[in-house]
């Protein structure tokens, strides 16, 4: 991404709109990436090879746009917002959410795999990696929390703490509380 803003790519579905604007807003910058973009996740019979690794699995109508565009989208938040508090890493399917419950002192990470949304059935993905800066880790102990109860170890990474979280069935809950 260019941090002077502007168009970083100027070939969408019309040649004379960017597909990806970053401008500057208020005391910050903003992205902009043009709907159209996220439409190519839909294009039919377009095949995946890079995330499932049998034949089957090769099958799925997905579309090789969605690695990239995820791709994108991460590296634009990345020069938007560097250093977030928490990061998820983990295969295409794997979305998350992020909660604070302040009054437990607890923050609650979501990880929900939307291939039962996407087609029709649950197939297990995995594993994540849960990444905790520091500062937000500190103090706190980390556990799976749903669908079963356990107890999640920290490796140092830079600075952050890594969190390996094991195959996503349809939903789990990672908490980070006060020890």
């Amino acid at each position: 991404p260019s941090s002077s803003g502007g168009p970083i790519h100027t070939r969408a579905t019309q040649p004379d709109i960017p597909a990806v604007h970053v401008n500057h807003f208020g005391k910050g910058r903003a992205a902009y990436i043009s709907n159209p973009l996220y439409k190519l996740i839909k294009i039919p019979h377009i095949t995946d090879h890079d995330t499932f690794p049998t034949k089957q699995h090769r099958q799925w109508p997905l579309s090789r746009a969605e690695g990239w565009l995820r791709d994108l989208t991460r590296e634009l938040l990345d020069e938007l917002a560097p250093g977030p508090p928490i990061r998820v890493e983990g295969p295409h399917h794997l979305e998350s959410t992020f909660f604070e419950q302040d009054e437990e002192d607890r923050v609650v990470v979501h990880l929900i795999n939307s291939t039962v949304r996407l087609l029709g059935k649950t197939y297990v993905i995995g594993p994540a990696t849960i990444l905790v800066r520091k500062d937000l880790a500190r103090g706190r102990k980390a556990a799976l929390a749903w669908p079963e109860r356990r107890d999640l170890t920290a490796t140092e990474k830079g600075e952050y703490l890594e969190f390996e979280v094991p195959e996503t069935g349809v939903h789990q809950i990672v908490i980070f509380e006060p020890l």
